[in-house]
């Protein structure tokens, strides 16, 4: 009657033969060190502490599928115990009541285990579930697909993040590349900037020059000579100009070639005449001339007669011999009307404006229309392009 009743007993507590998860790791996993090589894979991919901590999972989440008998219990508690605590040691454990019978079937499981490693009883502990639960096998192949699904996502996420990173790290490489040539567009401009205001100071302090070297050469002449003309036996005769030169013509050359108007062609064989009219509020003409390639051949000289427009003319002639005989055709076909009268200024020489740039002035010697002369009759073969300007001072 006493034995029926005690195994009663043993079948309504069994119950308690469980397995909690507040020590699932092992005591080979608590003394591991921060970082260690990765496992081999034991069972399904997993190594045999994921192994054992999977099998611990589908034991609790599935208990009530599981048939296991009172002694597959205990011994998979004393498996367990192995694994979270070590060996059985009598001093750290109290003594179990007599009539407390799981109590005395587990510590002498688990006392039978005697120095077992912990890696050993997993293995046990593993194979003892599998052997009781068919089950576990489809179970592991689901959490294997799921890990593996979860592995997938992990390695996806992975990807979107760096090509994420890799489009932020181009797009800053962008920006900054922009950010760099708007800074460098920047210092060009105003380097250009500074560069015209250097030149437009150079150009001004130029012209100073020379009203003060005319002024001066004005200074010079005798109160009761005039300034402008001298008179020899009653004919009217023109000062002398004054002619130098300055470096730089590339500068000046791309200062000048901005205005189309002072940019001209003297073909091969031809002889340029810009024509300038005097000005009512001038005193004194200035002219400025160079090329590129090669030398040109200039000259100076003065028509005394009424300017009929203010504005600047151009006229090509093939020679200066071509010039001669249309004025000596236009005057035979108006015998009635005079041919106004030229001086000549400058003598028509070869000049080396493609090494300096010329420079050159003269004082009115009254109304009329002065005739610069750009002479490239002697070239068979090239034509000069000429950078110049003309301007007068009161």
């Amino acid at each position: 009657m006493a034995d029926a009743e005690r195994s009663s007993e043993i079948a309504e507590n069994s119950h308690e033969l469980t397995i909690t998860e507040e020590q699932n790791t092992s005591i080979e996993e608590n003394e591991k060190p921060e970082k260690e090589p990765r496992e081999e894979p034991y069972n399904y991919g997993y190594s045999l502490p994921e192994y054992y901590k999977l099998c611990l999972q589908y034991y609790h989440k599935e208990k009530q599928i599981i048939k296991l008998t009172y002694d597959e219990k205990v011994q998979l508690t004393a498996y367990w115990k192995q694994i979270s605590s070590g060996a059985y040691d009598p001093e750290k454990y109290p003594d179990v009541g007599y009539f407390d019978v799981i109590g005395n079937d587990r510590r002498r499981a688990w006392e039978s285990l005697g120095t077992m490693q912990p890696r050993e009883a997993m293995k046990k502990f593993c194979s003892l579930l599998g052997t009781c639960s068919p089950e576990l096998g489809p179970w592991m192949e689901a959490q294997q697909k799921e890990k593996e699904e979860k592995e997938r996502l992990r390695r996806e996420e992975e990807e979107r993040l760096r090509r994420e990173a890799e489009e932020e790290a181009e797009r800053e490489r962008q920006r900054l590349l922009a950010e760099e040539m708007r800074r460098q567009a920047e210092e060009e401009e105003r380097r250009k900037q500074e560069e015209i205001m250097q030149q437009q100071e150079r150009e001004q302090i130029l012209q100073q020059q020379q009203q003060e070297r005319l002024q001066q050469q004005q200074h010079q002449q005798s109160p009761g000579q005039q300034p402008k003309t001298v008179a020899v036996n009653g004919t009217p005769r023109i000062a002398p100009a004054s002619l130098w030169t300055r470096p730089k013509v590339q500068e000046f050359i791309q200062h000048v070639k901005s205005d189309p108007s002072s940019v001209l062609v003297v073909g091969r064989g031809e002889t340029m005449t810009v024509r300038v009219p005097t000005h009512e509020g001038g005193t004194c003409l200035f002219w400025e001339f160079a090329t590129e390639y090669y030398d040109l051949g200039f000259g100076v000289c003065f028509e005394w007669s009424q300017p009929h427009t203010k504005n600047i003319t151009v006229a090509v002639n093939e020679s200066d011999e071509d010039e001669f005989a249309e004025e000596e055709k236009s005057t035979e076909s108006e015998s009635s009307s005079p041919k106004p009268k030229i001086d000549e200024i400058l003598p028509v020489v070869r000049r080396p404006c493609n090494e300096e740039v010329i420079v050159g002035s003269h004082m009115y010697p009254g109304r009329g229309v002065y005739l610069l002369k750009f002479d490239n009759s002697y070239s068979l073969f090239r034509s000069k392009t000429l950078y110049y300007r003309v301007y007068y001072t009161r």
